[in-house]
């Protein structure tokens, strides 16, 4: 019920009860008053009091119910995945590694450069024949160390042996020097006294030249121990890289 209905309810209420107050009030200073001698008896007049009936107060409406909120569906729970079959590996056969040939390197302009061991058709002298007094005996190491080092000291570059520089090169011309190793073997006598030797020419004349002449030089060595052989045989390598 509104507020503005209530309050003209009670309002009329109070003018009823005020009405019936005021009759009855005006009853009772009516019956003290002495124009009478005698009470008189009189039935109280009937005093209509209409009552007024109110209408019933509307009841309140009901509130609405809030309208339920869904509830999320749930999500799908994703099927497994088949397990995938394992397939049987096939057996690798590794082939095998062929060789590479390794190319030639490129030759330069001039004489062969000479590597010790690079000619195979070389080989120490055959032994001397059956008849002969003694055989020429390996010298000793120590012995043979210093043969090689007097020839090494007699090994000289000669002029000549660089190649021809190329046109406008204002560098030293010894940059182009030949390069040549020249295996050889000396035979010496029980007093050191060079009896023969051989030199594996690399085909450089100058260099070739050079390496004799060293070992022709050097001689006569000193003599080798007494190892009971009248010669001895000294294998050595003349190097020509500086």
């Amino acid at each position: 019920m509104s507020r503005s209905t209530t309050t003209l309810g009670w309002s009329a209420r109070i003018l009823v009860i005020a009405i019936s107050l005021a009759l009855h009030a005006s009853l009772v200073a009516w019956l003290a008053s002495g124009r009478f001698s005698q009470p008189i008896v009189s039935e109280p007049e009937a005093v209509a009091i209409e009552l007024v009936q109110m209408p019933p107060e509307p009841e309140p409406e009901p509130e609405p119910e809030p309208e339920p909120i869904p509830e999320p569906e749930p999500e799908p729970i994703p099927e497994p995945l088949p397990e995938p079959k394992s397939e049987p590996k096939p057996e690798l056969i590794k082939p095998r590694p062929q060789p590479v040939a390794k190319p030639a390197p490129p030759k330069a302009a001039g004489p062969p450069v000479h590597s010790f061991g690079a000619n195979t058709q070389w080989s120490a002298p055959p032994a001397p024949p059956a008849d002969a007094p003694t055989r020429a005996r390996m010298a000793p190491s120590g012995y043979a160390e210093t043969v090689k080092n007097k020839v090494i000291a007699n090994l000289k570059r000669p002029a000549g042996s660089s190649y021809k520089p190329p046109p406008g090169y204002k560098g030293d011309p010894e940059d182009f020097k030949r390069q040549c190793y020249i295996p050889y073997e000396i035979i010496v006598d029980a007093q050191g006294k060079l009896v023969s030797y051989t030199i594996d020419r690399c085909g450089d004349a100058v260099l070739d030249q050079a390496a004799e002449q060293a070992i022709v030089q050097s001689g006569p060595f000193p003599p080798p121990p007494n190892a009971g052989a009248s010669q001895y045989t000294i294998y050595g390598t003349a190097i020509f890289i500086k």
